[in-house]
């Protein structure tokens, strides 16, 4: 019964590894195989999750939500579809609904700093700066060489007046940035250092590792926010 997810296992690595004028008929493929699945052996979570995969690689969010939803419907303890579920809610801006998937992910697997790097990512979204602070510690603590998460808690830190502790995280930031960053962190703990006594920033956005190109985007949160 698996041999079809094993052959649409293979046309997906293909479409990701191919030519791109190849890559939708792939999809197609798989889509095809992954369906079939599903109706052969209703109540098996991975083809939906796999569906849900390639909808998020199309860009069709609601499709890809509603797979995912069956996904953990049926299996409520897959900690990988409820962190996919939760990347689509956040890419949609569904706060509260992304907030759920990835504490779900965190009660099921808690070692996994990316969905709590993620779930910060949401309460900084909800303007909760102290959970989400709480939660990129949480990160950091299970994943220390995490820049992408130390970035995060130094901005949510400092949304939550607390400048004290964000200059700690920009000084332990430095420990883990390349060379080629360092002079722009070293600015920032200034700026935070100037701030010290003012009303908290809430203006930045954060980046969570776990979305499509999130780990430019940490670099990027304070090189364009924190400038006043």
């Amino acid at each position: 019964p698996f041999e079809p997810m094993l052959h649409a296992d293979a046309l997906l690595i293909q479409a990701d590894l191919g030519p791109e004028s190849e890559k939708a008929a792939r999809y197609n493929q798989a889509l095809a195989l992954l369906q079939a699945t599903t109706q052969r052996i209703p109540y098996n979570p991975a083809p939906w999750q796999k569906m849900g995969n390639i909808a998020l690689a199309q860009g069709d969010t609601a499709r890809g939500i509603e797979h995912l939803k069956k996904a953990v419907t049926i299996d409520p303890k897959s900690a990988d579809a409820w962190s996919m579920l939760g990347g689509h809610y956040y890419q949609t801006q569904q706060w509260p609904a992304a907030l759920e998937a990835y504490q779900t992910v965190t009660r099921v697997r808690p070692t996994d700093s990316a969905a709590w790097n993620s779930q910060g990512a949401v309460f900084f979204q909800l303007k909760r700066f102290n959970e989400s602070a709480q939660a990129f510690s949480q990160a950091v603590s299970l994943k220390k060489d995490d820049l992408s998460a130390r970035l995060n808690l130094m901005l949510a830190q400092e949304a939550s007046g607390q400048y004290t502790a964000a200059i700690q995280s920009a000084q332990e930031a430095l420990k883990v940035a390349p060379d080629t960053e360092k002079a722009k962190l070293i600015s920032y703990i200034k700026q935070l250092e100037s701030r010290a006594g003012t009303p908290p920033n809430t203006t930045d956005t954060i980046s969570t590792n776990t979305l499509p190109q999130a780990n430019n985007a940490a670099m990027a949160a304070y090189q364009q926010g924190n400038t006043a």
